[in-house]
């Protein structure tokens, strides 16, 4: 019986999954190279942690009403921007502690705000073009930034320690609180 599944690992879309397993019974979904976007990720409700692998082709990832706890992009690289926080004052996402986004190329812009158990460093390295980065209301102790690019905005938190910016001219709304 699906309800006692709490572990999916797929490479099929995800309107496949929830048709064949109740969506709110799963915890942990590590999808591979499924279908073609998120769509109808919003219905896994008690998703904890999220894996995403290769082939996603959506543009914009808007995962924050999942409030999931593990996020890893590492393998995503086709996202242009990641919505896993928000800027609302009513908004908290204390389940988000890890954070993993590997050699993003595409990506532009990363919110995570508001997720104050996100307390480790987080490496965007190889994330070329992001251009706007929004980590205030998180507890992040470090940030490694690509070492030349576009980056035009950046919100840190007031818990950061480590920030490595190199090659970055083009910064014009920084705020450390």
């Amino acid at each position: 019986p699906d309800n006692q599944i709490t572990c999916v690992d797929t490479d099929d879309r995800l309107d496949t999954v929830a048709s064949l397993l109740d969506p709110e019974k799963i915890q942990v979904l590590r999808a591979g190279t499924m279908g073609n976007n998120l769509d109808g990720i919003g219905q896994f409700k008690n998703l904890e942690e999220l894996e995403v692998d290769t082939n996603i082709s959506s543009r914009t990832g808007d995962l924050s009403g999942l409030k999931v706890g593990y996020a890893d992009f590492s393998m995503a690289v086709k996202f242009q921007e990641l919505k896993i926080g928000d800027a609302a004052s009513s908004y908290s996402n204390t389940n988000l502690q890890e954070l993993h986004m590997g050699n993003n190329r595409l990506l532009k812009k990363l919110d995570v705000r508001n997720s104050p158990n996100l307390k480790t460093a987080i490496d965007l390295g190889g994330c070329k073009n992001i251009e706007e980065i929004y980590l205030a209301g998180t507890g992040v102790t470090g940030l490694q930034l690509p070492n030349g690019g576009i980056l035009k905005k950046l919100h840190l938190p007031e818990t950061i320690t480590n920030l490595t910016i190199r090659n970055q001219g083009g910064i014009t709304d920084l705020s450390i609180p």
